[in-house]
């Protein structure tokens, strides 16, 4: 469950321990520790997952509106900020999963009181990793291996397909699947930062088009935890179950 203490958030269930600062969406959920089918907890060191980025600025201590837990989310409103004004609620979500595998839901909800704004926004991750695949739709869909310098962020490859990543975790036991609905995404990367340690980092954006007054657009990131031996075939499951999910009428 949801622990909230002034501005400072944790998470704490029977497979995941995390922490997050309300005032800086941007840094996303640190501390964590993942326990699967039963097995010892493993800490996944530096890692910061479901990372918010609003607009041309991350929203900021001073903005924060309120933060509250509603079962199974945690919701923090903000007030309007950047040059488009955006008005931004983030929801992270437990999902409640299978022993395969388990997983969280970022909503972010955006709306405007100018005429016309741009909402672009931004999904991101960061990691140290043994591997990454990145869904491929061609020949029936598969994940693909991703080496380091190879392909660009811009190539064909990621683009949209990019809506679905697979971190494999470094010690062999655990992945971590990231999945951005195709509805919201505008463009996808996949960058290897410097080794030692295979650090990657993933940033998808989304909300392509202009948001108009009045308007609310809501977007939505999955990620799941899951043992490595099983991950391939969990996460293509997964995939299908998100394509075909409804979009939350409620953050």
């Amino acid at each position: 469950m949801w622990l909230l203490q002034g501005t400072s958030a944790r998470l704490a269930t029977d497979w995941l321990c995390a922490a997050l600062d309300l005032r800086n969406p941007s840094l996303g959920l640190a501390d964590l520790r993942v326990s699967l089918g039963g097995s010892p907890a493993i800490a996944i060191p530096e890692a910061e997952i479901l990372q918010v980025h609003i607009g041309d600025q991350a929203a900021a201590e001073e903005l924060l509106v309120d933060g509250y837990c509603r079962g199974d989310d945690l919701v923090a409103s903000y007030a309007p900020s950047g040059r488009d004004e955006l008005t931004p609620q983030i929801c992270w979500r437990l999902l409640r999963g299978s022993s395969e595998a388990q997983g969280l839901e970022l909503v972010l909800s955006v709306y405007t009181t100018r005429l016309d704004s741009n909402a672009t926004s931004s999904f991101a991750t960061s990691l140290s990793v043994d591997e990454v695949l990145v869904w491929n739709e061609c020949g029936g869909g598969r994940f693909e291996p991703l080496s380091p310098g190879s392909p660009s962020p811009d190539s064909p490859l990621l683009g949209l397909n990019a809506a679905a990543v697979l971190f494999r975790l470094p010690g062999g036991h655990a992945s971590y699947l990231e999945m951005v609905h195709p509805s919201d995404l505008c463009r996808a990367s996949v960058r290897f930062e410097a080794a030692p340690g295979q650090r990657v980092r993933s940033v998808y954006q989304v909300f392509a088009h202009r948001l108009e007054k009045g308007v609310m657009r809501r977007g939505r990131l999955r990620g799941y935890f899951m043992r490595r031996g099983e991950d391939e075939a969990c996460g293509r499951a997964l995939r299908a179950a998100f394509l075909a999910s409804a979009p939350p009428l409620t953050a």
